[in-house]
């Protein structure tokens, strides 16, 4: 028993990929986090589906544009696209909680900041998948994408019930504050890493002939179109609901505070992390 979980978290000891680990950790804990305060917010401040249901969707902007980010990703190169991207995230959380000490941040101002790291998340994401090819061999490759996933839900599960505790005791300009910290320590860590991929590419290069490419690439591999249609359709119907609706649900449905919303959203993940 004690062998198998040894082997279960045997790509952690590889340095490279244990920060790597932790800082997506961070970022995870940090998105969650916010997912969770805004979508309170937004539903408490606006009292409509709707407008959160916008929300939700503005988070998924840069899946529209996710072909164009690989580009510019190859274009830039992992590193600089990788730390620039958590940086942002930074960035744009500190400039938010900014304007939440100072006074209630309208609605607009809220789905413009969900736009923008919509965006940034995209690219995070692009980012960090490539990374991790590179930061373990090929035969822990499994065993590291199943700790990255395990860390994800373990956050999407934790991460909600205890902001539900922090929101109700502490009020949202205080417990937003974590998502700054979570993000800073997403960017010293990504600056850690010492195994980084080194991949030059031709910077001189039509960027759009990588585009096109890429395309005829897909194209030619059938179950390749079939991944990005599955991809498109739980984006399209299942993110939305467990990312932001669900707090509608468990407002008007259950009439729970925002602990109690915590608790549900914190629930609804459990089953991933079993899975």
């Amino acid at each position: 028993m004690i062998n198998n979980l040894e082997r279960g978290f045997r790509s952690l000891k590889g340095k490279g990929f244990a920060i790597l680990w932790g800082s997506d950790l961070a970022v995870s804990s940090a998105e969650f986090l916010e997912l969770f305060i805004l979508s309170w917010y937004v539903l408490q401040k606006t009292e409509s589906p709707t407008i959160l249901g916008i929300y939700a969707a503005l988070r998924f902007t840069g899946t529209l544009f996710a072909p164009l980010l690989g580009v510019l990703v190859d274009h830039f190169g992992l590193r600089r696209s990788f730390n620039l991207s958590r940086a942002i995230f930074f960035i744009l959380s500190f400039i938010l909680a900014a304007i939440f000490l100072l006074e209630e941040p309208s609605i607009l101002v809220i789905l413009f900041m969900s736009a923008l790291l919509g965006v940034m998340r995209s690219t995070d994401l692009i980012t960090r998948q490539s990374v991790l090819t590179h930061m373990v061999s090929q035969g822990e490759l499994q065993n590291a994408v199943a700790l990255s996933r395990m860390g994800r839900d373990l956050t999407q599960i934790i991460v909600p019930i205890v902001a539900g505790f922090l929101l109700s005791s502490l009020g949202t300009e205080v417990t937003y504050l974590g998502v700054v910290i979570l993000y800073a320590v997403s960017v010293v860590l990504s600056l850690m890493i010492p195994k980084f991929p080194r991949i030059m590419f031709d910077t001189k290069s039509n960027m759009w002939g990588f585009f096109t490419e890429g395309l005829s690439y897909i194209k030619a591999y059938p179950f390749l179109v079939a991944l990005l249609l599955i991809a498109f359709i739980v984006n399209l119907t299942a993110f939305p609901l467990n990312h932001a609706l669900l707090a509608v649900i468990s407002n008007s449905m259950f009439d729970t505070d925002a602990t109690g919303f915590g608790i549900i959203m914190g629930g609804y993940s459990a089953g991933a992390l079993l899975g």
